[in-house]
């Protein structure tokens, strides 16, 4: 779970600028909306539909992934 953020940061130091700080804030800022989305759709629909839509974006963060190792021209 704490491996992509870190990827990440590595891949986005390899352009022209260094957005480090911009991504620090919206890494603090999804997190804190993460954790209580993820509560209150454990109230309203159970633990098992948070963990089927936590395991979805994993998922979906599968697909993503490979395009970013890909170099631009």
């Amino acid at each position: 779970m704490g491996q992509a953020f870190p990827a990440g940061m590595r891949l986005v130091r390899e352009g022209p600028y260094d957005p480090a700080p911009w991504l620090w804030g919206v890494n603090g800022a999804a997190g804190v909306v993460a954790s209580a989305l993820a509560v209150a759709v454990s109230i309203a629909f159970g633990i098992d539909t948070t963990m089927y839509l936590g395991a979805a974006c994993y998922a979906g963060l599968a697909l993503v992934v490979p395009g970013m190792f890909v170099k631009k021209r």
